[in-house]
């Protein structure tokens, strides 16, 4: 079963700074307790992937304001609950660049 679109997380907020970027998560209550294991930048958006299995996918609008984080190497993820209190931040694995420009046609 896939899970319903508002029961996904939501983002907040992205803190670009040098070669780091913060991503401000806010869980559903289906959500709370679950740990962003990875991502990967795949056509208009950011792919989350959480340790039970679940897609979260934001779009680039959400983000690209604030920089490119696709270039950065530290990627943290600050964690709120449904209510908007901190849970807890942590690092994640760099993300995946699931396509590359070309170059010179």
């Amino acid at each position: 079963m896939h899970a319903q679109e508002s029961q996904n997380p939501v983002l907040v907020g992205c803190l670009i700074s040098e070669n780091a970027v913060e991503w401000a998560v806010m869980h559903s209550a289906d959500t709370e307790g679950e740990t962003f294991e990875g991502m990967s930048f795949e056509g208009e958006g950011v792919t989350m992937y959480t340790d039970t299995g679940r897609e979260v996918i934001f779009p680039e609008s959400l983000y690209l304001t604030y920089g490119e984080p696709a270039s950065c190497s530290l990627h943290m993820i600050r964690e709120f609950d449904s209510c908007g209190t901190m849970l807890r931040e942590y690092q994640i694995s760099p993300p995946v660049i699931a396509q590359v420009p070309g170059y010179g046609r």
